[in-house]
């Protein structure tokens, strides 16, 4: 049963990404003052005037655009993407490498809080690896579990393992949401980022109130977490995890740290989301970029589908329109950022091959089979 659901969340994601995929306009896109639609490639531009070939046609012909007689352009994703400049999307790409170790560095603290000691060398290949799953491998079993699978293999303690993971995704999705608060501020009175302040105000202050209740004694009793815990279907593994979560109440400044860390992984994958704006010459204020981004990867990393593959461009689309971006503008931001990320978490791929001691896909499936299992 947990398999076939598993199975339906996967085909809902790829749903939901084909759905996103028929709303952009990947091609280019000629529409004549008659309100005739040409869809084609601009093989070459003027100040007013395009060589446009169109679908099926064996030559270019000049279109006259611009004015009440002239025809509207409207460039593809394609289109956007080979007009970059190369010097800005280098150097986003590089610096995506350097951010990640960030990212590495917070799940090694988790992990030495709850008495996992590795290496920080074993932390950033896992991670790697774990990358590598999430977002390339269109399989059944996510990154976080092959992460947790390799911790947990020989320790006493397989669920801190497991939670660990987990707790790192969980600050990580706290540490966007805090980043898009703050720049928000800076916009809290504009009527084009009313959707957007709801959704992250309302992600911060149900990440916080849970926080509380997970981590306060007295509220613990008062709400008696214990007896739901049990009470609630899956209810000793959620209550195994409470356990383990309370571990990290003895750790408040690893925990802080942690969120630290996240904001400023964060700020520097915006970074790169803006550099790459600037590529493809959207100029948008840099506030912009810091309150809608983090909102797209947060909904993009609901584990739909593999890297938030549609998920994430349907966000940018929808988000970047409020503040004036074209669709097709703001989803070619979207796969570039994708691409840069698919590009270095392939070396997870060859680190996952590469490891002695590689597990079977049958191994992982058991393990996190376990670490959902109802009984003791």
């Amino acid at each position: 049963m947990k398999r076939t659901m598993r199975i339906g969340v996967r085909l809902l994601g790829l749903a939901l990404v084909v759905f996103v995929l028929t709303r952009i306009q990947f091609n280019d896109q000629i529409t004549w003052p008659d309100k005739r639609i040409s869809v084609g490639t601009i093989v070459s531009e003027g100040s007013t005037s395009v060589m446009f070939l169109g679908d099926g046609k064996k030559s270019p012909e000049l279109v006259v655009t611009g004015g009440e007689a002239g025809a509207t352009v409207r460039r593809g994703v394609i289109t956007i993407i080979k007009q970059a400049e190369l010097s800005y999307l280098l150097v986003a790409l590089f610096m995506f490498g350097p951010i990640s170790l960030i990212s590495i560095w917070r799940w090694w603290m988790l992990l030495r809080a709850v008495g996992l000691p590795i290496r920080y060398l074993e932390a950033l290949r896992l991670s790697f690896i774990g990358f590598f799953f999430n977002t390339v491998v269109p399989g059944l079993t996510g990154g976080d579990v092959v992460k947790a699978f390799y911790i947990a293999r020989g320790s006493q303690s397989p669920y801190k393992a497991f939670l660990s993971v987990f707790v790192d995704r969980g600050i990580g999705l706290f540490g966007l949401a805090i980043l898009a608060a703050v720049v928000m501020l800076r916009h809290v009175t504009d009527p084009r980022f009313l959707q957007a302040a709801a959704f992250v105000y309302g992600a911060v202050a149900v990440a916080t109130v849970v926080g509380c209740v997970m981590f306060s004694r007295r509220l613990r009793r008062l709400l008696r977490v214990e007896q739901i815990l049990v009470r609630l279907p899956l209810g000793q593994v959620l209550s195994r995890i409470d356990q383990a979560v309370i571990a990290y109440r003895g750790a408040p400044k690893v925990v802080g740290a942690a969120i630290l860390l996240s904001v400023a992984n964060h700020a520097g994958i915006v970074c790169m989301v803006i550099l790459i704006g600037k590529g493809l010459g959207i100029h948008n204020e840099w506030s912009h970029y810091f309150v809608l981004a983090p909102i797209c990867f947060m909904l993009a990393s609901i584990p739909l589908v593999p890297g938030g593959w549609g998920m994430r461009e349907g966000a940018f689309a929808y988000f970047f329109a409020t503040v004036g971006v074209a669709e097709e503008a703001s989803v070619s931001i979207s796969v570039l950022h994708g691409l840069a990320q698919t590009v270095w978490y392939l070396i997870g791929g060859l680190v996952f091959v590469a490891r002695p001691d590689r597990a079977s896909d049958r191994e992982i499936e058991a393990f996190s089979a376990e670490m959902q299992a109802t009984e003791t």
